[in-house]
């Protein structure tokens, strides 16, 4: 696997508070170690070691109380694959 691409958009007060960059950036690690975890890096460097991971949170106030979530993942044949 070569990247993992996760976006949020929140319009409730979860999306406000992580609009915020301190609270973004802890949420942010917290996503990024789920995913260390899932894939475990450190047992499989050859296929995860150089993983780009990047976490997206986004505040639309317009949105309300609507979540949405998207996941666009990139294999080493540089196929992305989009998972909702």
């Amino acid at each position: 696997m070569q990247g993992w691409y996760s976006t949020n958009i929140l319009g409730n007060r979860d999306g406000e508070v992580l609009d915020d960059p301190e609270s973004f950036k802890t949420k942010e690690e917290s996503k990024k170690s789920v995913l260390d975890y899932i894939l475990q890096p450190d047992l499989y460097p050859q296929l995860y070691k150089d993983i780009c991971h990047v976490v997206r949170i986004n505040y639309y106030r317009p949105a309300a109380t609507t979540r949405k979530a998207g996941t666009t993942s990139t294999s080493s044949a540089g196929s992305a694959t989009r998972c909702s």
